[in-house]
Parts: structure tokens; sequence; C-alpha cells
């Protein structure tokens, strides 16, 4: 994540030899990211729907829930990151983008 939001995630730092001081690719970045950002949040809803699913129907019980909270809260942690790494990866599409992806003052083109 640092990738998409330090300098060095859009040019090669100088001590990288014989790729020092290039534009790092946009698609380098910005595929691998969405693809584990969206991974990470569809991990999280479908087990958080199967989660709820086991509690309304009795096969889950709220006192198993408080014995092993670690593996529910891994839940609502792996959606906070794939949500902040989605929202990461937008700036940087934005941030890097040519023509009309390009951010400019105020919302203007």
């Amino acid at each position: 994540m640092f990738g998409l939001i330090q300098r060095w995630g859009q040019q090669v730092p100088r001590w990288v030899p014989g790729l020092r001081n290039r534009q790092v690719p946009r698609l380098l970045a910005i595929i691998p990211a969405a693809a584990v950002a969206l991974t990470l949040v569809t991990y999280s809803a479908l087990s958080g729907a199967v989660f709820v699913g086991q509690l309304r129907t009795g096969e889950l019980r709220w006192s198993d829930v408080r014995e092993e909270w670690a593996v529910a809260g891994t839940l609502l942690v792996f959606l906070g990151w794939g949500v902040a790494l989605g929202v990461a990866t937008v700036g940087y599409a934005l941030a890097t983008g040519r023509g009309e992806w390009r951010v400019h003052r105020y919302g203007q083109r």
C-alpha cells in the first residue's frame, strides 16, 4: 500500500540498478492493488454473510464467537484493509492518470 502513496510508487528509487529514476508503469501498480482490494472486500463480505447466516440458524452461538473473537475480528480487519487499499488505488490512478482521468483543481478539466 505504501507504494501507492509514496513517491517511490511513481518513480523507481535511484538505488535500484538499471531502473533508477524511471517511471513505474501505472498498470503495474494499479492492477495488482485493485485485484487484492477486490479480493479482500469480497472475502470479508462473503464470510460475514456466512457468519450472520450461521448465527441466525443457530449453527453458531454468541458464546462461540466470544471464545474465538480473534477469528471473527479478522473479518473486520480484512474489510477495512480492502477498502483502504481500494481508496489508495483509486487515488493513485487519479494522481498518475493522463487525459480525462487526470484530476484538476476544483473538478475542472
